[in-house]
């Protein structure tokens, strides 16, 4: 009978708990990380509050970013409340849904980069 030598299967023993074990770690993280949700719409400086931004900033900026000035903007939004029926919807001010339009028409913007623009869900940007 042949004694083995437990020194000898220590090592590789421990370095595999240990390769086991930061496997197990990667693992977890990557779980972890997809089950966890993180906001995605965070901007400071979103929906309403950047319109109010164009409107009483620089004019030029306002036709750089929707294609009219902000008297016009106004003026618009005046004559569609008026004669086309628009409101505000629960989460989305007048002011934003024609600034959103006027936005992807201007950009040629797709669904996504007005979501992150306006900071909205595809779901609302796409009504």
């Amino acid at each position: 009978m042949v004694k083995q030598d437990s020194s000898s299967s220590a090592p590789a023993d421990d370095e595999t708990v240990a390769a086991f074990a930061a496997v197990c770690a990667g693992a977890l993280a990557v779980f972890t990380n997809l089950r966890t949700r993180q906001p995605f719409n965070t901007s400071t400086l979103s929906r309403l509050m950047w319109v109010a931004e164009l409107l009483h900033g620089n004019q030029q900026r306002m036709r750089n970013s929707l294609g009219i000035s902000p008297y016009v903007f106004q003026q618009l939004v005046a004559a569609l409340r008026l004669h086309a029926g628009l409101a505000d919807s629960k989460y989305v001010a007048a002011e934003v849904q024609l600034a959103m339009f006027l936005y992807t028409c201007r950009m040629a913007a797709s669904t996504h980069d007005v979501e992150e623009r306006f900071q909205h869900s595809t779901t609302t940007v796409s009504k």
